[in-house]
């Protein structure tokens, strides 16, 4: 009997603490597809803001959660060696994919909300080692060239 106690004990804060992550990440997710949208609209006003878009910048931010998540994770599990490594393959990506943003103020001003709403969500991001700073600002950086070309082809078209 008390063995059915425990686990039913376990299993409701089990759910608490999932609808906690559920919560944040939903915060975390709307409050930079929001923000982001707000710099959309500044620097394209004429792309029209549909549910794709919309649903766009949310998958967007949800990258961003996971990969700061991420990030934290495999800097307080990796190896010095094995984060060395997780850098480099970044770096490759940012570089093969290197090419100048037709609005660079833009891309400046998105990067740097995704770093504010990071430091936000993610307070430990002081705590990560210099590699792990580096891998979440690539990682980043990566994620961003992605939403710069969607917006540009948006913008194009």
């Amino acid at each position: 009997m008390r063995n059915q106690d425990s686990n039913k004990d376990f299993n409701v804060h089990l759910k608490t603490e999932f609808k906690k992550i559920d919560e944040l990440i939903t915060e975390f997710t709307t409050e930079l597809a929001v923000d982001l949208s707000i710099l959309v609209k500044r620097f394209y006003p004429t792309i029209q803001f549909n549910k794709a878009l919309k649903e766009q910048l949310i998958i967007y931010a949800t990258q961003i959660f996971n990969c700061a998540d991420s990030v934290y994770d495999k800097d307080q599990n990796y190896n010095e060696t094995r984060m060395s490594e997780e850098l480099v393959s970044v770096t490759r990506i940012l570089e093969m994919r290197a090419s100048t943003p037709q609005n660079k103020t833009f891309a400046i001003q998105s990067h740097t909300k995704v770093k504010q709403i990071v430091i936000k969500y993610f307070p430990n991001t002081i705590d990560l080692s210099a590699n792990g700073f580096r891998l979440l600002e690539r990682s980043c950086l990566m994620h961003n060239h992605e939403f710069l070309y969607l917006i540009q082809d948006k913008q194009n078209n």
